[in-house]
Protein backbone atom coordinates (compact mmCIF):
# COMPACT_ATOMS: atom_id res chain seq x y z
CA UNK A 1 0.00 0.00 0.00
CA UNK A 2 2.75 2.34 0.13
CA UNK A 3 2.18 5.08 -1.85
CA UNK A 4 -1.59 4.47 -2.03
CA UNK A 5 -4.07 7.02 -1.19
CA UNK A 6 -5.97 4.77 2.00
CA UNK A 7 -6.44 7.66 4.05
CA UNK A 8 -5.11 5.39 6.86
CA UNK A 9 -3.08 8.67 8.23
CA UNK A 10 -6.11 10.32 8.90
CA UNK A 11 -7.98 7.55 11.08
CA UNK A 12 -7.85 8.10 14.42
CA UNK A 13 -5.07 5.87 16.66
CA UNK A 14 -7.15 3.88 18.30
CA UNK A 15 -10.83 2.93 17.65
CA UNK A 16 -12.74 1.07 19.98
CA UNK A 17 -15.90 -0.91 21.04
CA UNK A 18 -17.65 0.23 23.98
CA UNK A 19 -19.83 -2.43 25.51
CA UNK A 20 -22.97 -0.74 26.94
CA UNK A 21 -22.75 2.64 24.60
CA UNK A 22 -24.97 4.17 22.83
CA UNK A 23 -27.70 1.96 21.51
CA UNK A 24 -28.74 -1.32 19.59
CA UNK A 25 -29.45 2.10 16.30
CA UNK A 26 -26.12 4.26 16.73
CA UNK A 27 -22.82 3.31 16.96
CA UNK A 28 -21.30 2.21 20.19
CA UNK A 29 -17.10 2.80 19.06
CA UNK A 30 -15.39 5.26 20.71
CA UNK A 31 -11.91 7.09 19.43
CA UNK A 32 -8.87 8.17 21.43
CA UNK A 33 -5.51 8.86 20.96
CA UNK A 34 -3.64 6.16 23.07
CA UNK A 35 -4.11 2.62 24.34
CA UNK A 36 -4.51 2.62 27.65
CA UNK A 37 -6.64 5.74 27.35
CA UNK A 38 -4.82 8.83 28.07
CA UNK A 39 -7.40 10.00 30.85
CA UNK A 40 -7.38 6.46 32.71
CA UNK A 41 -6.87 6.26 36.14
CA UNK A 42 -6.52 3.18 38.47
CA UNK A 43 -8.76 2.67 41.25
CA UNK A 44 -8.87 0.24 43.94
CA UNK A 45 -11.93 -1.12 45.13
CA UNK A 46 -12.09 -3.39 48.12
CA UNK A 47 -13.88 -6.58 48.63
CA UNK A 48 -15.94 -6.31 51.78
CA UNK A 49 -18.50 -8.53 53.89
CA UNK A 50 -22.45 -8.21 53.61
CA UNK A 51 -21.13 -8.35 49.34
CA UNK A 52 -20.28 -5.17 48.93
CA UNK A 53 -17.35 -2.95 46.88
CA UNK A 54 -16.13 0.24 48.73
CA UNK A 55 -13.58 2.72 47.66
CA UNK A 56 -12.65 2.16 51.75
CA UNK A 57 -10.59 -1.03 53.24
CA UNK A 58 -11.42 -2.87 55.88
CA UNK A 59 -10.09 -1.42 59.35
CA UNK A 60 -10.86 -4.34 60.65
CA UNK A 61 -11.43 -8.33 60.50
CA UNK A 62 -14.67 -9.17 58.26
CA UNK A 63 -16.77 -11.87 57.63
CA UNK A 64 -14.95 -13.70 54.69
CA UNK A 65 -16.58 -15.69 52.20
CA UNK A 66 -15.49 -19.21 50.95
CA UNK A 67 -15.85 -20.89 47.67
CA UNK A 68 -14.80 -24.74 46.41
CA UNK A 69 -13.10 -26.77 43.77
CA UNK A 70 -15.71 -28.39 41.92
CA UNK A 71 -16.05 -31.85 40.63
CA UNK A 72 -13.04 -31.85 38.36
CA UNK A 73 -13.54 -31.99 34.29
CA UNK A 74 -13.63 -35.54 32.35
CA UNK A 75 -11.52 -35.59 29.41
CA UNK A 76 -12.19 -38.59 27.32
CA UNK A 77 -9.93 -39.72 24.09
CA UNK A 78 -11.09 -41.79 21.33
CA UNK A 79 -8.94 -43.01 18.57
CA UNK A 80 -10.18 -44.96 15.38
CA UNK A 81 -7.72 -46.15 12.87
CA UNK A 82 -6.03 -42.51 12.16
CA UNK A 83 -8.11 -40.76 13.79
CA UNK A 84 -8.41 -39.39 17.04
CA UNK A 85 -11.30 -37.65 18.81
CA UNK A 86 -11.61 -36.24 22.08
CA UNK A 87 -14.31 -34.50 24.55
CA UNK A 88 -13.81 -32.47 27.57
CA UNK A 89 -16.96 -32.60 30.14
CA UNK A 90 -17.33 -29.53 31.70
CA UNK A 91 -18.88 -29.92 35.68
CA UNK A 92 -18.35 -26.04 37.26
CA UNK A 93 -21.36 -24.94 35.01
CA UNK A 94 -19.57 -22.65 32.81
CA UNK A 95 -20.55 -24.48 29.62
CA UNK A 96 -23.70 -22.00 29.55
CA UNK A 97 -21.21 -18.73 29.98
CA UNK A 98 -19.85 -16.28 28.10
CA UNK A 99 -16.38 -17.91 28.68
CA UNK A 100 -17.69 -20.90 26.74
CA UNK A 101 -18.61 -18.65 24.21
CA UNK A 102 -15.69 -16.61 23.89
CA UNK A 103 -13.23 -20.09 24.01
CA UNK A 104 -15.17 -21.84 21.33
CA UNK A 105 -14.79 -18.98 19.11
CA UNK A 106 -18.02 -17.92 19.33
CA UNK A 107 -19.85 -21.84 18.50
CA UNK A 108 -21.55 -21.67 22.06
CA UNK A 109 -23.69 -18.49 20.79
CA UNK A 110 -24.47 -19.76 17.86
CA UNK A 111 -26.77 -22.65 20.29
CA UNK A 112 -28.23 -19.60 21.66
CA UNK A 113 -29.38 -19.57 25.32
CA UNK A 114 -29.75 -16.56 27.32
CA UNK A 115 -26.56 -17.89 29.92
CA UNK A 116 -23.78 -16.64 27.26
CA UNK A 117 -25.66 -12.65 28.17
CA UNK A 118 -26.42 -13.28 31.54
CA UNK A 119 -23.78 -14.95 33.94
CA UNK A 120 -26.28 -15.09 36.91
CA UNK A 121 -26.44 -18.79 35.93
CA UNK A 122 -22.71 -19.72 35.61
CA UNK A 123 -22.03 -17.94 39.14
CA UNK A 124 -25.65 -19.67 41.05
CA UNK A 125 -23.98 -22.99 39.74
CA UNK A 126 -20.65 -22.56 40.85
CA UNK A 127 -21.69 -20.42 43.96
CA UNK A 128 -19.65 -17.17 43.55
CA UNK A 129 -18.83 -15.19 46.23
CA UNK A 130 -20.76 -11.76 44.76
CA UNK A 131 -19.76 -8.03 45.51
CA UNK A 132 -21.38 -5.07 44.40
CA UNK A 133 -21.37 -1.85 44.32
CA UNK A 134 -24.46 0.10 45.73
CA UNK A 135 -26.41 1.57 42.46
CA UNK A 136 -24.27 3.63 40.33
CA UNK A 137 -25.94 7.35 40.64
CA UNK A 138 -23.36 8.12 37.43
CA UNK A 139 -21.80 6.30 34.71
CA UNK A 140 -19.03 4.13 35.27
CA UNK A 141 -16.62 3.78 32.17
CA UNK A 142 -14.28 1.12 32.28
CA UNK A 143 -11.50 1.64 29.50
CA UNK A 144 -8.43 -0.74 29.85
CA UNK A 145 -6.89 -3.69 31.90
CA UNK A 146 -8.55 -5.06 35.41
CA UNK A 147 -6.50 -6.60 38.27
CA UNK A 148 -7.88 -8.62 41.26
CA UNK A 149 -5.17 -8.72 44.14
CA UNK A 150 -7.19 -11.12 45.85
CA UNK A 151 -5.64 -12.69 49.81
CA UNK A 152 -7.09 -16.25 50.17
CA UNK A 153 -5.74 -19.47 52.17
CA UNK A 154 -6.85 -23.01 50.71
CA UNK A 155 -7.46 -26.26 52.21
CA UNK A 156 -5.01 -27.72 49.38
CA UNK A 157 -2.02 -27.33 47.83
CA UNK A 158 -3.44 -26.35 44.77
CA UNK A 159 -5.91 -23.86 43.93
CA UNK A 160 -7.39 -21.24 41.62
CA UNK A 161 -9.52 -18.25 41.03
CA UNK A 162 -11.82 -17.00 38.39
CA UNK A 163 -12.97 -13.63 38.58
CA UNK A 164 -15.24 -12.61 36.49
CA UNK A 165 -16.96 -8.53 35.82
CA UNK A 166 -20.28 -7.58 35.00
CA UNK A 167 -22.95 -5.11 34.64
CA UNK A 168 -26.21 -5.81 36.44
CA UNK A 169 -29.57 -4.22 35.69
CA UNK A 170 -31.87 -2.50 37.77
CA UNK A 171 -33.92 -5.96 36.51
CA UNK A 172 -30.80 -8.20 37.70
CA UNK A 173 -29.57 -9.33 34.13
CA UNK A 174 -25.96 -9.76 34.99
CA UNK A 175 -24.51 -8.58 31.58
CA UNK A 176 -20.55 -10.42 31.40
CA UNK A 177 -18.05 -7.44 30.65
CA UNK A 178 -14.64 -9.54 31.31
CA UNK A 179 -13.12 -12.32 32.83
CA UNK A 180 -9.63 -13.69 34.64
CA UNK A 181 -8.30 -17.23 35.50
CA UNK A 182 -5.50 -17.58 37.82
CA UNK A 183 -3.64 -20.24 39.34
CA UNK A 184 -2.48 -19.27 42.73
CA UNK A 185 0.73 -21.43 42.52
CA UNK A 186 2.12 -19.49 39.28
CA UNK A 187 0.75 -15.35 41.31
CA UNK A 188 4.24 -14.69 41.01
CA UNK A 189 4.31 -11.08 39.69
CA UNK A 190 7.40 -9.40 38.02
CA UNK A 191 6.90 -5.93 38.56
CA UNK A 192 9.38 -4.96 35.85
CA UNK A 193 6.84 -6.41 33.36
CA UNK A 194 3.81 -4.95 35.07
CA UNK A 195 1.99 -2.33 33.81
CA UNK A 196 1.21 0.37 36.22
CA UNK A 197 -0.82 3.69 36.29
CA UNK A 198 -0.71 6.59 38.39
CA UNK A 199 1.25 4.33 40.94
CA UNK A 200 -0.31 1.51 41.15
CA UNK A 201 -0.33 -2.24 39.48
CA UNK A 202 -3.11 -2.57 37.01
CA UNK A 203 -2.04 -5.39 35.07
CA UNK A 204 0.80 -8.13 36.48
CA UNK A 205 3.21 -10.20 34.15
CA UNK A 206 3.03 -13.78 35.53
CA UNK A 207 6.10 -16.11 34.26
CA UNK A 208 3.94 -18.94 34.78
CA UNK A 209 7.24 -21.22 34.52
CA UNK A 210 8.57 -23.89 36.87
CA UNK A 211 10.94 -21.76 38.24
CA UNK A 212 8.70 -19.14 39.22
CA UNK A 213 6.45 -21.82 40.50
CA UNK A 214 4.91 -20.94 44.64
CA UNK A 215 4.30 -22.99 47.09
CA UNK A 216 0.46 -23.30 48.31
CA UNK A 217 0.73 -24.07 51.77
CA UNK A 218 -3.23 -25.50 53.42
CA UNK A 219 -4.00 -22.46 55.42
CA UNK A 220 -1.62 -19.97 54.83
CA UNK A 221 -2.77 -16.49 53.53
CA UNK A 222 -1.63 -15.52 50.15
CA UNK A 223 -2.08 -12.45 48.03
CA UNK A 224 -2.76 -13.75 44.18
CA UNK A 225 -2.76 -11.16 41.76
CA UNK A 226 -5.37 -12.07 38.89
CA UNK A 227 -5.05 -10.65 35.34
CA UNK A 228 -8.57 -9.59 33.78
CA UNK A 229 -8.83 -9.06 30.30
CA UNK A 230 -8.75 -5.69 29.16
CA UNK A 231 -11.93 -4.32 28.16
CA UNK A 232 -14.25 -0.98 27.49
CA UNK A 233 -17.50 -0.54 28.85
CA UNK A 234 -19.83 1.93 30.19
CA UNK A 235 -22.00 0.97 33.07
CA UNK A 236 -24.98 3.14 33.19
CA UNK A 237 -26.15 4.85 36.26
CA UNK A 238 -29.22 2.61 38.16
CA UNK A 239 -27.02 -0.26 37.27
CA UNK A 240 -24.34 -1.99 39.83
CA UNK A 241 -20.95 -2.84 39.06
CA UNK A 242 -20.12 -6.82 40.03
CA UNK A 243 -17.00 -8.94 40.77
CA UNK A 244 -17.79 -12.19 41.18
CA UNK A 245 -14.98 -15.11 42.14
CA UNK A 246 -14.97 -18.98 42.12
CA UNK A 247 -12.69 -21.69 42.79
CA UNK A 248 -12.75 -22.32 38.54
CA UNK A 249 -14.01 -21.36 34.95
CA UNK A 250 -13.23 -24.46 33.33
CA UNK A 251 -14.66 -23.36 30.29
CA UNK A 252 -11.48 -20.98 29.69
CA UNK A 253 -8.91 -23.32 31.16
CA UNK A 254 -8.55 -26.59 33.26
CA UNK A 255 -5.76 -27.84 35.39
CA UNK A 256 -3.15 -30.49 34.49
CA UNK A 257 -3.86 -33.73 35.80
CA UNK A 258 -1.45 -34.03 38.77
CA UNK A 259 -2.52 -29.91 39.77
CA UNK A 260 -6.36 -31.20 39.21
CA UNK A 261 -5.52 -33.77 42.09
CA UNK A 262 -3.55 -31.34 44.12
CA UNK A 263 -6.63 -29.19 44.26
CA UNK A 264 -9.69 -31.84 44.29
CA UNK A 265 -11.98 -31.00 47.14
CA UNK A 266 -10.27 -28.08 48.14
CA UNK A 267 -12.26 -24.87 49.82
CA UNK A 268 -10.94 -21.33 49.27
CA UNK A 269 -11.37 -18.28 51.57
CA UNK A 270 -11.61 -14.71 49.90
CA UNK A 271 -9.92 -12.68 52.99
CA UNK A 272 -11.20 -9.28 53.55
CA UNK A 273 -9.26 -7.49 57.02
CA UNK A 274 -7.33 -4.67 57.34
CA UNK A 275 -4.24 -6.97 57.00
CA UNK A 276 -5.02 -8.88 54.23
CA UNK A 277 -7.30 -6.39 52.34
CA UNK A 278 -8.75 -8.04 48.93
CA UNK A 279 -9.18 -5.42 46.01
CA UNK A 280 -9.89 -5.00 42.67
CA UNK A 281 -8.02 -2.21 40.63
CA UNK A 282 -10.09 -0.66 37.73
CA UNK A 283 -9.35 1.49 34.87
CA UNK A 284 -11.55 4.76 35.41
CA UNK A 285 -11.79 7.04 32.55
CA UNK A 286 -14.13 9.98 32.63
CA UNK A 287 -17.49 9.32 30.95
CA UNK A 288 -17.84 12.77 29.43
CA UNK A 289 -14.80 11.69 26.86
CA UNK A 290 -17.27 9.68 25.67
CA UNK A 291 -19.75 12.78 24.88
Amino acid sequence: LKGKSTGAANMPNVTQYVQGYGTDSTQRYARTTDWPHPQMSAQRMYLREGKSLSAQAPTSTEVAASVSEPVAPVVTVERSGDSVKSDVTLNDGSKCSSSYDQWTLGIGGILGGSCYKDATKVETAQKAAIYETPVLTTDLYLNGPIQADVWMTTTRTDAALAVRVDSVSPDGVATPITTGLMSARYRAVDTSRSRYVNGIMIQPWHAYTAASAQNVVPGKPMLVPVEIFPNAALIRAGHKLRVAISASNQAQGVWPLPNQANANGGTTVILNSAEHPSSVVLPVVPASSLN
